[in-house]
């Protein structure tokens, strides 16, 4: 058996991003996910149909899964600018929030 080291990155919390962080790392780390998604990514004629907060989602997973060797902490800026108007109002408004109400 191979065994390799699992390389995990940090997100950087944008104020009041830390509880979105938290849905993200796990996120990352789900491949019935993260697979599907890159595979959309990786094609040029499905990821241009992806919506932009999906399209978001799809390049932020993609590097906190694929680029672990390059950076150590990543900035989710485009994917909460994204998501904000629509699915985050609180994030706009400073508000805090627990993680679990993210994904509610």
């Amino acid at each position: 058996l191979r065994h390799t080291r699992a390389r995990f990155v940090g997100l950087y919390n944008l104020g009041n991003t830390c509880y979105v962080n938290s849905v993200l790392q796990v996120l990352s780390r789900l491949p019935h996910l993260t697979h599907p998604l890159l595979a959309l990514l990786s094609s040029p004629a499905h990821a241009a149909q992806l919506p932009v907060p999906v399209h978001a989602l799809a390049e932020l997973l993609q590097t906190m899964t694929r680029g672990a060797e390059r950076c150590a902490t990543l900035q989710p800026k485009r994917l909460a600018a994204a998501c904000a108007a629509r699915w985050w109002p609180s994030a706009r408004a400073g508000q805090q929030q627990d993680a679990h109400e993210l994904l509610s």
